[in-house]
């Protein structure tokens, strides 16, 4: 499958996304290092990565947000990303992207994926029903938990297929 264009080095100029049919809120792009400095476009000779990874909305969404923007967002090829920063996790600046250890997500099949994953694990976790630490206390505030084999009945470790 073919490599789309990456549609965040035009917010660099416009951080609005009008250029993309998109009125974002404010924000920044991000890219392997951080946030990217005056929101420049990033070149190949610039940081650790030739592009922008991601656009950072400087205010947490309101339910509704994405919808409001329309079809122009996916159009653009941007798809809504909701990151749980609580913890030790920081802000923009501390997270660690790795991009260059990831792959291109349409180069990949999600019915394979899907499947290795399942024949990956589905038969050692019908092995992990055993004693593991803890269990009282989990028992103790949701009842009590269902056999492996019962939460992924009646497929077991054949891979059921896409719904």
């Amino acid at each position: 499958m073919a490599t789309l264009p990456n549609p965040l080095p035009s917010l660099a100029a416009d951080p609005s996304g009008r250029a993309l049919g998109l009125e974002l809120p404010p924000g920044k792009l991000i890219d392997a290092g951080g946030t990217s400095h005056a929101l420049k476009a990033v070149g190949e000779h610039e940081g650790p990565w030739h592009e922008p990874l991601l656009w950072h909305a400087g205010a947490p969404a309101a339910p509704g947000d994405w919808a409001t923007l329309g079809s122009a967002p996916r159009m653009a090829g941007l798809l809504p990303l909701l990151i749980d920063v609580g913890g030790g996790q920081g802000g923009p600046e501390e997270w660690e992207l790795m991009p260059e250890e990831t792959s291109y997500p349409g180069d990949h099949d999600a019915d394979e994926v899907l499947a290795g994953y399942w024949e990956e694990y589905a038969e050692d976790e019908l092995e992990a029903d055993a004693d593991h630490p803890g269990e009282e206390a989990v028992t103790e505030l949701f009842g009590e938990a269902k056999e492996f084999a019962e939460t992924i009945a009646p497929h077991g470790v054949q891979w059921p297929g896409l719904a």
